[in-house]
């Protein structure tokens, strides 16, 4: 029985010498992108990602910029930035000091915002761009 209750004080000490984000978080927010029209081109921080429709994960470490890009229509952008999950700040809080060190050490209780990113492309002038089709 002892032994027991040292394993789980243990598993409590280890649990909260971390953060809770950093065992539990993932570190990619998956974002889908789409257009109107679709197949436009994605690239995020210049590295393409896909057409649309199309999800990608983007680090929460870090801001990132995707630009939508399709022949005969004007680039579209979209921005997203890495803001903290409320939640995993109030569990650091309650399982004390260390957790929230390490999760604001770590950046493991970020996020990116937002999750989509939709653009209706506009044509461009004198451009080819089909019209879209109406039902």
């Amino acid at each position: 029985m002892k032994r027991l209750i040292s394993t789980l004080g243990a598993l409590v000490l280890l649990a909260s010498a971390a953060g809770c984000a950093t065992i539990l978080a993932p570190k990619t927010t998956q974002v889908s992108f789409d257009s109107a029209p679709p197949g436009a081109d994605v690239y995020v921080d210049g590295a393409r990602v896909g057409s649309t429709p199309t999800v990608a994960g983007l680090s929460n470490s870090a801001p990132h910029v995707a630009k939508v890009q399709k022949a005969g229509y004007k680039e579209s952008s979209c921005h997203f930035a890495p803001s903290v999950g409320v939640g995993w700040l109030v569990l650091d809080v309650v399982l004390g000091v260390v957790p929230v060190i390490v999760d604001a050490a770590t950046g493991s209780w970020y996020s990116v915002t937002p999750t989509t990113c939709a653009p209706q492309l506009t044509p461009e002038a004198g451009g080819t761009a089909a019209a879209p089709a109406t039902d």
